[in-house]
């Protein structure tokens, strides 16, 4: 059975089209082999930024160290077992703010929403419910 929208009038209505079945519009997919590309092109544009920003404009290596040099610290950095201690605490710390986030924004908007409705509508009813600007005022 297929759902059928009552025209009123004049055989038009305002509801949505409907579609047959199998006509099902779908986004255009990214080819297999551009998706990994997508992933490694913006990695080489900052790369290549990082060179020309530190070859062409003469910046320091204490501002902008070596892309060598920061692999190498890296690395030094895994051995140790100080960058995985640092991305754990970094990653616990985003965790956390963003529970925070949803535990105290989602029931606060909720609260907060009836009241700016309300507001934005009253606003609006008291903006003209009163004397219009430039119009006289009858005295008795």
């Amino acid at each position: 059975m297929r759902a059928k929208i009552a025209a009123g009038g004049g055989g038009t209505s305002a509801g949505p089209r409907l579609r047959p079945r199998g006509s099902v519009t779908r986004t255009p997919r990214v080819p297999r082999r551009i998706l990994p590309l997508l992933f490694v092109v913006p990695f080489l544009v900052i790369i290549a930024a990082w060179v020309l920003a530190k070859s062409a404009f003469g910046v320091s290596g204490a501002a902008l160290p070596s892309i060598g040099d920061v692999i190498h610290a890296s690395s030094q950095l895994i051995d140790w077992g100080i960058l995985p201690y640092d991305v754990a605490a970094s990653l616990y710390r985003i965790a956390l703010g963003t529970a925070l986030a949803i535990v105290i924004g989602v029931p606060l908007g909720l609260l907060l929403a009836p009241a700016a409705t309300a507001s934005s509508c009253s606003g609006r009813f008291s903006a003209s419910s009163g004397p219009s600007p430039g119009s006289r005022s009858s005295r008795s």
